[in-house]
């Protein structure tokens, strides 16, 4: 290639122009031929020469294919911008020879057909005589692949950032803030955009400057600091306590903070509290000594009450022996004496005697063998409130049927239809328990002597507490209106000219119900049967 030199009137000159244009233009050649960018040389007509880098990064086999070629040939049909490639190209080589250059990305494609990001620099100039443009290609797959990367890691930085909790920034060591997660603008009030570039020493607590200064001189030294709190100002002139976990890299610091005014505030809330309770609680202890004081007198009064009303009892205990005693062999006595006096006028008045006579002594005899059997029952009453009790398991199953066995000989063939299911076994004092279900079995083996055939129904259900025992005949029953008098002692609910009896046995069974801890009652009506209730604790 030989460029084109201008006329000149001195041979010496002209001279010394050829021998310039010759070695600028072997500086051209070297640099060229020796280029790491393609270059390519052309006209608006198309390629004329290339440099070898230009054949390896397009896959050209040789420089003489390269005169065939048009710059939209090594280009896809259409850019990223949108515009066909052919009309994009004319436009850059137009803008390059009527201003002199012009720089641009272009997306390129290799004759393998692979498409390449480029950067592309046309320049013009005057060569042999012509106008001429150098087209240099610098393949920036990989600065774009770098950049696609940086965005990326960018992109992923700042979903972590607005994704966090915390408060994290990124500052450096002359004070400013470099970038910011949104919790920011949440905890402070001002935007990103007011406070990524700004110095954060401006927000800072005028005493907690110094403190902050000591901080980033710390850090300027590239030692970590953890657990260091400030104050910032907030928009509205607030300002927040932020306790801050800092680490530096270089001139950088990276930090992760926590708006810790809540736990502030608390603390000073709670060290106030904490002061009240401690005088509530020297007043509440002045009063429980007092409170104490005052017990221990009351104690030692009702301990004396106790002693007093314990020595009261043993007393009536005594007295009520006594009593006991009384009635089995004083009131006996006579009751014996009169039994048999009766007996004996019986035999021997039994030829002389008129029927009256005889009814009126037969009359006293009952009389005084129901007042022998008043004592028992009145005997066993009174011991019930202070036998002591047992507490064993209680076969309520066999102790039932033992019952109503031993009932059969009263029956006078009588028919009787039992309901027995399976039923529980208890904790008790046996003894106890056989006279209250002796009492409710005899109670409605008596009242149910109207039916034919009686039935008697007993049955048990179970909650997490207790056991509640059912005794159900279809006997003449009981009016409501006086299911009170019922556990009465002496209280009846029918003539003992039509039911035998003292009045005595319903008063036992609820007395020995309430000291094992359950409850008894009767339900009823009138020649429609009666049903009694019990309930026993359950001790499992």
């Amino acid at each position: 290639m030989q460029a084109q030199s201008g006329n000149n009137n001195s041979p010496e000159l002209e001279q010394l122009a050829a021998q310039t244009v010759l070695e600028t233009e072997e500086r051209f050649r070297v640099v060229f031929e020796s280029s790491n960018d393609a270059i390519f040389l052309l006209t608006e007509e198309g390629f004329f020469d290339c440099n070898p880098k230009a054949l390896e990064m397009f896959g050209i086999p040789s420089r003489e294919v390269i005169t065939n070629i048009h710059p939209a040939d090594i280009s896809p049909p259409w850019q990223p911008d949108g515009r066909p490639s052919m009309v994009a190209a004319m436009s850059h080589i137009h803008r390059a020879l009527e201003g002199g250059s012009d720089s641009f990305e272009w997306r390129h494609r290799r004759m393998t057909g692979e498409d390449f990001p480029a950067h592309v620099l046309l320049s013009a100039f005057e060569f042999s005589g012509r106008r001429v443009l150098q087209a240099t290609v610098r393949d920036i797959t990989a600065q774009k692949a770098a950049e696609h990367a940086l965005r990326e890691k960018t992109e992923e930085l700042d979903r972590f950032f607005n994704l966090a909790l915390d408060l994290l920034c990124i500052a450096d060591t002359d004070g400013y803030f470099r970038h910011l997660n949104k919790v920011w603008e949440t905890t402070l009030g001002y935007s990103l955009d007011e406070l990524e570039g700004r110095q954060f020493l401006d927000l800072v607590h005028p005493d907690d400057l110094q403190s902050t200064l000591d901080a980033i001189s710390t850090l300027s030294d590239q030692v970590p600091v953890v657990g260091f709190t400030n104050r910032y100002r907030c928009k509205d002139g607030s300002y927040r306590w932020i306790e801050w976990r800092s680490a530096p890299a270089g001139k950088l610091i990276y930090a992760a903070a926590r708006d810790i005014t809540l736990h502030i505030e608390s603390s000073a809330q709670l060290r106030e509290m904490n002061e009240t309770l401690d005088h509530r609680v020297q007043e509440r202890t002045e009063q429980l000594q007092a409170s104490e004081a005052r017990l221990r007198r009351l104690n030692a009064e009702l301990e004396e009450r106790v002693h007093e009303r314990t020595a009261s009892l043993e007393a009536a205990n005594r007295e009520l022996e006594a009593f006991s005693y009384s009635v089995s062999h004083d009131l006996r006595a006579p009751l014996r004496h009169i039994g048999g006096f009766v007996d004996l006028l019986q035999r021997d008045a039994e030829g002389w005697l008129d029927e009256k006579s005889k009814r009126w002594l037969g009359l006293v005899a009952e009389a005084s063998k129901d007042m022998g059997q008043l004592i028992d029952d009145l005997l066993v009453f009174s011991r019930m409130g202070r036998t002591e009790m047992l507490h064993t398991d209680c076969d309520l199953q066999s102790m039932t049927a033992e019952i109503v066995r031993a009932f059969e000989h009263e029956l006078s063939g009588r028919r009787v239809e039992w309901v027995i299911p399976d039923l529980p076994t208890v904790r008790g004092d046996p003894s106890m328990l056989r006279l209250v279900m002796t009492n409710l079995l005899g109670n409605a083996l008596k009242y149910s002597r109207p039916r034919d055939p009686a039935r008697i129904e007993i049955a048990s259900e179970e909650s997490e507490t207790e056991w509640t025992i059912t005794v159900r005949d279809n006997g003449v029953g009981f009016d409501m209106r006086y299911v009170d008098k019922l556990f009465g002692v002496f209280q009846r609910l029918h003539s003992a000219k039509e039911y035998e009896g003292t009045g005595i046995g319903l008063a036992n069974v609820q007395r020995i119900i309430h000291r094992h801890g359950g409850k008894v009652w009767a339900e009823g009506a009138l020649d429609d049967g009666a049903t009694f209730h019990f309930t026993l604790p359950r001790n499992d």
